[in-house]
């Protein structure tokens, strides 16, 4: 807006440049005047020379820095040199801090004082001329005239330059304005550097911006993702911190430890386990946030207390080995403890932590394993192995009994033992029931160190751990040469015949039995011959028994010579032996025709002179056959068959055999007949039961035993022996049995209200058929509930035959009726079947030798031998012995010697019948 004016200054300013170059003639010339000092040094010019001359400059102003300066005095024109102004402000600063100095250091200022002329310059300082003012004055008007052109030039161009960054400046805003956003740069087009260097900054500011924001904007991004990353890692430890906080708490509840928490300060509970629970008797809820003094006793209270401060103060931990506390059950446990102190970061005490374990039971196994120490020392052998059958311990017994010695046989399997007797069978069996059962007791053969092979009963058990795995085995033994021994010659009694050691008539009855079922399944005939020696008794009359037994052991030794191997020779007793032939062919025409020639070699060997008494005896026999093809009958059918046979053949003149002949209707008649007498003594109670006495040893009546009569309507009073045999081979016996068992219980209730006979015990027969009977326990509780009778008084005979079938369900019979009371005793002992293995596990009470031991007690060494190894095998067995049969103060004399504890026998009483038995238990009352 002041563009005109200035324009106009301008052109004033070239108007009077232009005057002023006009020619010097045309301007007056200025009054002379005297001439200034030279403001130089402070002095005038004339000191150093003349007058100056005006029209004369100087050489020195023709000089490029040379400038015209006016003196005020005179009007006078001084020339001094041109500087630069910096210069000329630091000759200033120089001259000021120089002149300073001086005056500081009380010096006179030589640049003040006054100078001599320079006559080289007194001519040219002169004043100039008056021609020379007015060139002076063009010089000044050209110079001013250029500059006001100079000075519109430059506005020109300041003009020129201001639009110019007008230009550029709004461009640069526009570029501005566009950095600020993301578009596109606007085109450019700078005039000016300086602006274009703006510009170029300023992209270059954005681009170093906008990569700053990328970075700005990634590095945010990185934050936000590790802030993320950091708050998921933050989460998963707090969770995961949380679930070991959880885990660690259900470990400690868990635990069967017990675990107890107190706070420090007042020792108040605020923790307390399952286990803790279980111990106290009481649920954490009744624990938590109280103390000792609200759970025990005064006294009791303040000891634990100061108990747990003690180890509070101390900072230790203490370990009570064996605490004891009182559970509420009222039970003692046994406790060990370890208390120690929890601190916190700065070391105090927050809490106090204790740890019991109760080691109740593991101070009971510790006592029970001393206990099995002591055991394991004990006369027994005992061996003890791993899992791998590997030897770790024995005991001085097993030394003692075997010879090996911890040297020689720890680290060693047992089959160092092993005899060879047994085969691989017997041990996989064995290890099959150690490995099913956990245990196996068997009788083993074994070998010590010697060589000696002995055998032992052994029992093995397997020791399991919780999991049910075996750990280990213990092995005890014994040695049983001495009982083997025993056992074998009492089997030799049992089963052979101590005389002529064949074998007796239970083992032959086991043998035929053998025999008949074998002849069933093959159809093969066999043949049993029953032989009796004539005119036994007279040879035992006239050379005595003793020549009479030598005889028997000869024709003992005679007969398996006549024999195959297959074949049985058996002595029934006395003088009858047996034997049984087997598998003599399938057609029954043959095996009569091979019987009967063995028979006939049978007599004419047996027909051969024997030496007694150092000379020589005939002695003939009679043999009885009967053949062995129909297996439905039983052993005593055939045995009666040969004995009817040989009866046969004795009728028949002895010296001879006979066949049996089933078509002997005669006794079969008699057998019919009698069946049916029975059956109708049965409905018309034509039974009654006598009572044979019995006594113990000093003659006192202990009880009776009931023997049943039958009062037949037309012989009279028949013996048992006549029906209970044809009783037995049918139904019968069970009805009779029946009949007799509820006659007995109704006579023991008379007998209990009598005070002399009150203490009397009843022993009555019971049949195999009618012991047999499922509900045979039933009906004797039955029997005894009725009547009202004692079971204790009620004692049961049972036969040998019984043992023979099913012995696991009899034994469990016997079992019942024992803990139901009633006794039990083993009837006719000596001449059955049983078994010693069976006897020794039935619960008999009372073992009864029979009266044919009995009656040649005396007289015959072989009945007095086999009565006393009765009496000493019953009292190991625990059982009491009764001998029937006995009638001679003799025999009583005898059995008494032999400890005998009761006897039965004519000597004491006949069979009475109840009121003669009241009348003699009267007499023996009042005696």
């Amino acid at each position: 807006m002041h563009e005109p004016h200035t324009i106009r200054h301008l052109a004033l300013l070239i108007a009077a440049a232009l005057i002023l170059t006009l020619p010097a003639a045309h301007i007056p010339p200025a009054p002379r005047q005297a001439r200034a000092p030279c403001v130089a040094h402070g002095a005038p010019l004339s000191e150093y020379g003349g007058q100056p001359s005006s029209r004369r400059v100087p050489a020195l102003w023709h000089t490029p820095r040379a400038r015209i300066d006016a003196g005020t005095v005179g009007g006078g024109i001084a020339a001094r040199r041109r500087l630069p102004h910096c210069h000329i402000a630091a000759q200033a600063a120089l001259e000021w801090r120089r002149r300073s100095w001086y005056a500081r250091q009380g010096l006179p200022d030589l640049s003040t004082m006054p100078r001599p002329p320079d006559r080289r310059q007194t001519a040219a300082n002169r004043a100039p001329d008056s021609s020379g003012d007015g060139a002076l004055w063009r010089w000044l008007a050209c110079g001013i005239g250029l500059g006001a052109i100079m000075l519109a030039t430059g506005l020109l161009l300041a003009r020129r330059s201001s639009r110019l960054i007008r230009r550029d400046m709004e461009q640069l805003l526009t570029l501005a304005s566009a950095l600020g956003t993301d578009g596109k740069l606007p085109a450019r087009r700078m005039r000016l550097p300086a602006t274009q260097q703006v510009a170029d900054a300023l992209i270059d500011a954005a681009a170093r911006l906008r990569r700053d924001d990328a970075v700005r904007l990634d590095a945010e991004a990185a934050i936000r993702r590790s802030n993320i990353e950091l708050e998921h890692e933050v989460h998963e430890r707090t969770q995961d911190l949380r679930q070991s906080r959880h885990l660690v708490s259900l470990i400690m509840e868990q635990m069967p430890a017990i675990i107890v928490v107190k706070r420090a300060d007042n020792l108040r509970y605020e923790f307390f386990n399952q286990a803790a629970e279980v111990l106290f008797g009481k649920s954490s809820a009744d624990i938590i946030h109280r103390t000792d003094q609200d759970l025990y006793p005064g006294a009791e209270a303040q000891a634990r207390m100061a108990a747990d401060r003690k180890v509070i103060d101390s900072r230790e931990i203490v370990d009570i080995a064996q605490e004891t506390f009182c559970a509420p059950q009222g039970t003692t446990r046994f406790l060990h403890t370890r208390k120690m102190v929890l601190l916190d970061h700065t070391g105090k005490p927050t809490h106090l932590l204790a740890i019991s374990l109760d080691i109740t039971e593991t101070l009971r196994a510790a006592e029970q394993l001393r206990i099995a120490a002591v055991a394991f020392e004990s006369h027994e052998p005992m061996m003890i192995t791993d899992a791998r059958q590997t030897v770790l311990r024995i005991n001085s017994a097993f030394t003692a009994s075997t010879g090996y010695t911890e040297q020689d046989i720890l680290g060693h399997t047992p089959h160092m033992l092993r005899s060879g007797r047994h085969d691989d069978a017997f041990y996989a069996a064995m290890w099959d029931s150690i490995t099913r059962q956990g245990t196996w007791q068997g009788e083993c053969w074994d070998r010590r160190k010697n060589g000696e092979v002995y055998p032992t009963w052994t029992i093995i058990s397997a020791i399991r751990d919780q999991q049910g795995i075996i750990r280990h085995y213990v092995c005890t033994q014994s040695d049983i040469s001495s009982r083997k021994q025993a056992e074998e010659e009492i089997r030799q009694l049992a089963f052979y015949d101590p005389l002529t050691r064949l074998p007796n008539r239970r083992l032959l009855v086991d043998r035929l039995r053998h025999a008949i079922d074998k002849s069933g399944r093959s159809n093969l005939i066999g043949a049993l011959m029953f032989i009796d020696l004539d005119n036994f008794k007279m040879l035992n009359d006239t050379l005595g028994h003793d020549q009479g037994d030598v005889l028997l052991r000869e024709v003992a030794r005679r007969l398996p010579a006549c024999l195959r191997s297959v074949d049985t020779v058996a002595r029934l007793g006395g003088d009858e032996f047996v034997i049984m032939l087997e598998g003599l062919s399938h057609q029954e025409a043959e095996a009569s025709h091979k019987a009967q020639d063995i028979a006939e070699h049978i007599l004419a060997e047996l027909n051969r002179p024997y030496t007694l008494a150092d000379r020589q005896y005939l002695c003939t026999s009679s043999v009885g056959v009967t053949l062995i093809s129909d297996h439905r009958l039983t052993t005593d059918e055939v045995l009666r068959h040969a004995d009817l046979a040989m009866y046969q053949a004795k009728a028949a003149g002895r010296n001879t055999f006979r066949f049996f002949e089933p078509r002997m209707q005669q006794a079969a008649n008699a057998r019919a007949e009698m069946e049916h007498d029975l059956q109708q003594a049965l409905e018309q109670e034509q039974f009654e039961l006598y009572y044979q006495a019995q006594v113990n040893a000093t003659g006192q009546l202990i009880g009776a035993e009931a023997l049943l009569r039958w009062h037949h309507p037309r012989k009279g009073l028949v013996l048992p022996d006549q029906f209970i045999e044809l009783a037995e081979s049918s139904d019968l016996i069970l009805r009779l049995g029946q009949w007799v068992l509820k006659s007995a219980c109704a006579q023991l209730a008379t007998w209990a209200s009598e005070p002399v006979m009150r203490h009397l015990t009843l022993a009555i027969n019971v049949s195999p058929q009618q012991f047999k009977q499922a509900g045979f326990v039933s009906q004797v509780n039955d029997a005894v509930r009725a009547a009202g009778a004692e079971p204790q008084r009620l004692k049961l005979e049972l036969t040998e035959s019984l043992m023979l079938d099913d012995f696991t369900s009899i034994a469990e019979k016997m079992s019942t009726l024992k803990r139901a009371g009633v006794g039990l005793a083993l009837d006719d002992f000596g001449t059955g079947y049983s078994s010693l293995a069976s006897l020794k596990r039935l619960p008999l009470d009372q073992l009864k030798i029979d009266r044919s031991f009995c009656h040649d007690l005396l007289t015959d060494p072989n009945d007095a031998a086999i009565a006393r190894v009765m009496i000493v095998l019953g009292h190991t067995l625990g059982l009491t012995v009764i001998a029937e049969g006995v009638e001679t103060a003799e025999q009583q004399a005898f059995l008494v010697a032999n400890q005998c504890n009761a006897f039965q026998g004519f000597l004491f009483s006949q069979p009475l019948c109840a009121r003669e038995f009241r009348a003699l238990a009267g007499r023996q009352s009042h005696a």
